[in-house]
């Protein structure tokens, strides 16, 4: 029962990271889109952040070899708010 529960523990920290992730990569968006964040920070941290979330994902299991649910789901909150992608 003891490895049931570190499993199901290290499940419940990988997905608090990944929403950490997706949230860390909504306000990079938006910093960059009021000009608090420079493009080339942008793009270091955006390709850091995605990078992580994909492998975050894919130790849960959610990997996909184009693109990650995580991201998926950030491309579709640009595109209610009208930003596009």
């Amino acid at each position: 029962m003891g490895a049931y529960l570190e499993t199901r523990k290290e499940i419940q920290i990988l997905i608090i990271e990944r929403d950490r992730l997706i949230d860390a990569l909504r306000r990079l968006d938006e910093g960059r889109e009021t000009g608090d964040v420079t493009k080339l920070d942008y793009d270091i941290l955006h390709e850091r952040y995605e990078k992580k979330l994909r492998e975050v994902e894919e130790k849960l299991g959610l990997g996909q070899k184009k693109k990650s649910r995580g991201l998926a789901r950030l491309k579709i909150l640009r595109k209610k708010r009208g930003k596009g992608t």
